[in-house]
């Protein structure tokens, strides 16, 4: 328990552990839709593949619902056991569009997450460009009240 805690001490210094956390905060909704229609898909391949394998051979590996849906989640997080497969032909097409979709669906919570990355390092690009003209300004203006504070100095030494 203790190295959890420090743990969650070391997340708090490493401020590009803070960036990757609130990137993924402020994805939420997006990454939430996605794992609902990853679901939704799961159970509809299931189904499909159970009607689909669906006979009156008991040594069949579709026999029941649960099976489907341990197959779908397996095959759709691109994991593939190989325990459990369709063995006709429309089992083995739903398949392969099962498969694809897993990997579509892989892909996609990250092209959420590097689009709210990009976001995210362009705000701070044009926050860091706002500060280094603020700088830049603020050094300029120090030049030029040390040349005119120089000036003045030379001057009032040529009067005297």
């Amino acid at each position: 328990m203790g190295r959890v805690v420090r743990l969650f001490k070391l997340v708090r210094r490493i401020p590009s552990l803070h960036l990757v956390i609130s990137i993924i905060s402020s994805s939420y909704r997006e990454l939430s839709m996605l794992a609902v229609l990853w679901f939704m898909s799961v159970y509809v391949s299931a189904a499909l593949v159970f009607y689909l394998e669906n006979t009156d051979d008991p040594s069949e590996n579709f026999v029941s619902m649960f099976n489907s849906l341990w197959w779908a989640v397996v095959t759709m997080g691109t994991v593939g056991y190989g325990d459990i497969s369709p063995l006709t032909v429309p089992g083995k097409s739903a398949a392969v569009l099962v498969v694809f979709g897993g990997i579509i669906f892989l892909t996609l919570p990250m092209t959420v997450i590097v689009s709210r990355f990009n976001e995210v390092y362009d705000e701070m690009v044009r926050e860091q460009g706002a500060l280094d003209d603020q700088l830049t300004d603020t050094t300029l203006r120090d030049r030029i009240f040390l040349v005119k504070k120089r000036s003045e100095k030379i001057i009032e030494e040529d009067d005297r």
